[in-house]
């Protein structure tokens, strides 16, 4: 729709919100090259927010992994995602997985936040955050983002409404539907236990890096990309290069480059793979 009405995409976002403000409803279908495909919403449509559509000829799902932004605070960092956005279109990355604290919300120093202080703080992180055309952000909200609701704000709302590139997906553990598997993304570790599916778990909040393994499970700790320290420690922010391939539409393996924000430079730190198991084995029956 973009090349034939040759605007761009922020324009057409534009369009179609005077289109939902005049009561038509519409659906984004979200793909794995930065496209948003819309349709007309009806009650029994899918919930596509939940959705990374991969074409059915390609067997790989290449994307970033970022978190902790802490957007509003005075050590934000907003560089380092023009850094990541950088990386993203030098190496024809289209998805951003963000794994929450997207926002500072309630500053640590303050008594209470106000309404309108939360509310300035998204406009400024909605205009100052990077945008690209080809570039999703499916984001999962975080403790600090749990502000504006105890404030009755949307955030949900706010980022649908401004930003057509922002696709936040719920509060504390989300799921995503990847061919025919999951990516789950948890702010805490603590909701971890509380999926159903844990083939690829993706967790920010401890602003730090580390991967945790089994058989046919595994638990990848996503950095902070800003410079906000935890427990009175300063963090290494980064972020995650993962690629995924598949088999018969199911995980296959994960590759894993973690990249480091150094000054006005990226930095590969390490590397990690890890290769699923899911090949049926023989039951002997004992009789």
């Amino acid at each position: 729709m973009v090349k034939e009405l040759n605007i761009s995409r922020k324009n057409l976002f534009y369009q179609l919100k005077l289109l939902k403000d005049k009561g038509v409803n519409l659906d984004n279908k979200y793909y794995s090259d930065g496209r948003i495909k819309l349709k007309p919403k009806t009650m029994f449509s899918r919930l596509n927010r939940n959705i990374i559509n991969i074409p059915k000829n390609k067997n790989s799902l290449h994307f970033i992994a970022s978190s902790d932004n802490h957007l509003g605070s005075p050590k934000q960092n907003i560089n380092n995602s023009y850094m990541m956005y950088d990386y993203c279109i030098n190496n024809n990355i289209h998805i951003n997985l963000n794994c929450g604290d997207f926002l500072s919300g309630k500053k640590p120093w303050w008594n209470n936040c106000s309404t309108i202080a939360l509310l300035n703080q998204v406009e400024r992180a909605v205009d100052d955050y990077p945008y690209d055309d080809s570039i999703l952000n499916f984001i999962v909200f975080g403790n600090h983002d749990m502000a504006y609701l105890k404030q009755g704000i949307s955030l949900q709302d706010i980022l649908c409404n401004k930003r057509t590139d922002m696709i936040p997906l719920g509060h504390n553990k989300v799921s995503l539907s990847v061919k025919n598997d999951v990516i789950s993304l948890v702010h805490e570790e603590r909701f971890r236990n509380k999926l159903y599916n844990k083939r690829l778990v993706l967790s920010g909040h401890k602003h730090k890096y580390l991967v945790h393994s089994k058989e046919n499970e595994l638990h990848i700790e996503v950095p902070s990309i800003s410079n906000v320290p935890v427990d009175s420690y300063n963090v290494t922010p980064g972020f995650l290069d993962i690629k995924i391939n598949f088999n018969n539409d199911k995980f296959k393996d994960v590759y894993v480059k973690m990249l480091m924000c150094l000054e006005d430079k990226l930095l590969l730190v390490n590397e990690y793979s890890f290769e699923y198991n899911d090949e049926e084995k023989d039951i002997f029956l004992v009789k």
